[in-house]
């Protein structure tokens, strides 16, 4: 995984690599490599003020929409297997909090709710796993997990 100083340098490198894919596979692969270092570079940053700077990011509309419909086709196949694959509980987790940056990034960048990621179905199937008793070894949650990615802890929120 590069490094990037700032989710903006994550940004930019992503827009070119869109830009220049050459068909659909191409585009979907980018996408998950932009969702993967994204939450990854969330986890490093979050517990300071550095997602101030969400504000400079420069993602057009054909970026946003495209991230929207590839993951979250991939984030709702990941939470259906996860009736007969259990191994995959971290992954899905990890996943969920890429898709949850990704939505607060959309948010912030002023884009209307049509460009966020549904999670309804992810988090349904979610919560049917933690009734299952399907959780991540506390060792293996990363460091700078957000208290409210409750998917991490195995806690449903209540609603409300």
């Amino acid at each position: 995984m590069d490094s990037f100083n700032s989710v903006s340098d994550l940004a930019d490198k992503f827009s070119k690599k869109l830009k220049d894919a050459k068909n659909y596979d191409y585009e979907k692969d980018t996408v998950r490599v932009f969702m993967n270092e994204l939450r990854e570079l969330c986890f490093e940053l979050y517990d300071s003020s550095n997602l101030d700077e969400i504000k400079s990011i420069c993602l057009d509309e054909y970026s946003v929409n495209t991230i929207g419909k590839i993951y979250e086709s991939d984030l709702e196949k990941k939470s259906r297997s996860m009736m007969e694959f259990s191994e995959e509980w971290e992954t899905l987790c990890r996943m969920r909090s890429s898709v949850e940056f990704f939505n607060v990034f959309v948010n912030k960048l002023g884009f209307s709710e049509d460009f966020l990621i549904d999670v309804g179905d992810a988090d349904d199937g979610i919560i049917q796993g933690i009734h299952n008793n399907q959780s991540v070894d506390k060792n293996r949650v990363p460091s700078g997990v957000p208290i409210t990615h409750w998917w991490w802890n195995g806690e449903i929120p209540e609603e409300g």
